[in-house]
Parts: structure tokens; C-alpha cells; sequence
């Protein structure tokens, strides 16, 4: 259904501006473009006047052709893209069975560096990605942003605490291992991992609790002594290049 929406004050304009939080908000014309080139299916879409020609090729339950006014009304964005689309929750998950390297973000608090992560895990193929505790979340629109379109190629899976987590992965028989910027007690180098393999990140403040780094092997990326730690989005990225280097 193709709707001609010209007023902010629209009652649709208004449900979907309050409503916005958790829903899998795509904006800007790369990212939504990227969508419809994909055919993926849509809840909403939103375009600008001027790409009216956009609204029949695309796979949407539903499509505005509006103006300035309901984009800025709708975008989070400081300037309001000409595309916003709203999809649908993607489930692409994985399973423990058949997965070999996983990687684990324990409480990340920053959307970018979970975005960058899933984008370095669609680029090196890891097999699957778990979000553990109150970190982000993948419908945070910073998240969106970083990751691009990610979010649809890489398997993921929310557990509410790194417990549970590696509860199910230990039943899977997976090889566990803690990250540290610490050097610790006999530090196991990224190339000497074993597969199958769960690799837990921490977050960026208080990094992985020191019981589980206790009860696990501790994996660390060697770095100079003139660095304390690394980003760890940066260093989710290279721990998932070389669970690849190592696997393939």
C-alpha cells in the first residue's frame, strides 16, 4: 500500500515517532537502498518525494511518499535522510551444533564498537555472535548505523548473562576462552586457539568479572607495553580474523 503523507500531524506520523524504541530502523540512502536491492521485506517504508520512483519496486507492507516535514518528524538523525525504512526483527540465529567460532560480547556499552564487531564478524565469517547482560541492543540506532546492513548476514543470539551463556556452550563441548588486556597467567596467543570455540569480549569499563577469568584460559592479542588495552570492537575484530586464519 503506497500512502501520499504530507502533514507531521498525520495520526500514522504520530504512532510511529512515539514508537520508534525497539523497532529495526534503517535511515539514510545507502543502508535503505541496500535493503531494496536485497528485496528484503518490509514493514515501513519512507521516501522522499523525489524517489517516488523507489516506492513500487519495494518489498513493504506499507510506503509513504512524504516531504521534509515527516522526515524530520520520523529520522533520528541530525539531518533527516530521504529513506528510512523499518523492518522487520531478523532472525537469523545459529546453532551450537553446527557453529565452530563463535564470539561473545559480554555488556558492551557502546553501539559502536558492537556494530563494528558484527561487521567484522559478517566480513570474516564467524559463525555466530551472542550479546550477553544489559549491553546494547541490535535495534540501538547508533548499532544500525555501525553495523550497516550486518545485522542480516551474521547469526546472533541474546543471552540475559554470560552464566547462561557459557552454560549452553559448554554443553555443546565448545572450547572457552576469556579476553584480558591483563597478561595474567599463561595467556593462550590468538593462533593457538582450539575449535570449536566460544570467545567472550568484555566490556569497555570493568572488562570480564575476574571469576570467570579465573575458571577459563585467557586469550590476549600481544600489544606493546606502551598501550594499556584496546578498543573492544577493535579487538573483536582481530580475534575474529584470526579464529578465521586459524579455522580456514
Amino acid at each position: 500500500m503506497i500512502l501520499d503523507i504530507t502533514s507531521r500531524a498525520n495520526p500514522r506520523v504520530k504512532q510511529l515517532a512515539a514508537g520508534l524504541d525497539g523497532m529495526f530502523v534503517f535511515e539514510g540512502e545507502k543502508l535503505v537502498r541496500d535493503l531494496l536491492e536485497r528485496r528484503v521485506k518490509m514493514r515501513l517504508l519512507i521516501v522522499h518525494d523525489r524517489l517516488r520512483e523507489l516506492a513500487d519496486a519495494a518489498m513493504a507492507d506499507e510506503v509513504w511518499v512524504t516531504g521534509r516535514g515527516v522526515l524530520d518528524r520520523i529520522s533520528r538523525l541530525k539531518d533527516a535522510p530521504d529513506l528510512i525504512a523499518v523492518i522487520e526483527e531478523p532472525r537469523l540465529t545459529f546453532a551450537w551444533q553446527d557453529a565452530r567460532a563463535v564470539v561473545a560480547l559480554d555488556g558492551l556499552q557502546d553501539p559502536a564498537n558492537a556494530g563494528t564487531a558484527f561487521r567484522c564478524a559478517a566480513a570474516f565469517g564467524v559463525d555466530g555472535i551472542v550479546l550477553t547482560g544489559d549491553g546494547v541492543r541490535p535495534w540501538n540506532p547508533r548499532f544500525l548505523r555501525a553495523s550497516q546492513t550486518a545485522l542480516l548476514d551474521v547469526p546472533f543470539r541474546v543471552y540475559p548473562s554470560l552464566e547462561k551463556l557459557l552454560f549452553s556452550a559448554e554443553a555443546a563441548r565448545f572450547n572457552i576462552y576469556m579476553t584480558a588486556a591483563a597478561p595474567g597467567t599463561g595467556p593462550v596467543p590468538p593462533q593457538k586457539l582450539s575449535f570449536p570455540c566460544l570467545v567472550v569480549v568484555g566490556n569497555e569499563g570493568g572488562g570480564i568479572a575476574e571469576r570467570w577469568l579465573k575458571a577459563y584460559p585467557v586469550v590476549r592479542i600481544p600489544q606493546s607495553g606502551r598501550v594499556d588495552s584496546l578498543n573492544a570492537g577493535v579487538s573483536a575484530c582481530i580475534l575474529m580474523y584470526e579464529m578465521q586464519r586459524e579455522e580456514g
